[in-house]
């Protein structure tokens, strides 16, 4: 009967050990998606303002191109 304790004890440790491994990795995946998901962020928030620098010189230039345009 002992021995079948000493078992139980073993295996509850060995589930102890999996569980706090399994967090482990989970907290770790987590933390790099997190990470991922930032860099995505910052490269989406450098290409629109990309994009705005863009449409505004566009603007300068029809609106410099209408002002050449117009009569004096």
């Amino acid at each position: 009967m002992k021995m079948n304790s000493n078992n139980n004890n073993m295996d509850m440790e060995m589930m102890m050990e999996y569980h706090l491994n399994l967090y482990k990795l989970h907290s770790e995946l987590a933390n790099e998606y997190c990470h991922i998901y930032q860099i995505q962020m910052q490269i989406a928030n450098e290409n629109y303002e990309m994009y705005m620098h863009m449409m505004h010189e566009m603007q300068d230039q029809r609106q410099g191109c209408s002002n050449l345009n117009q009569p004096r």
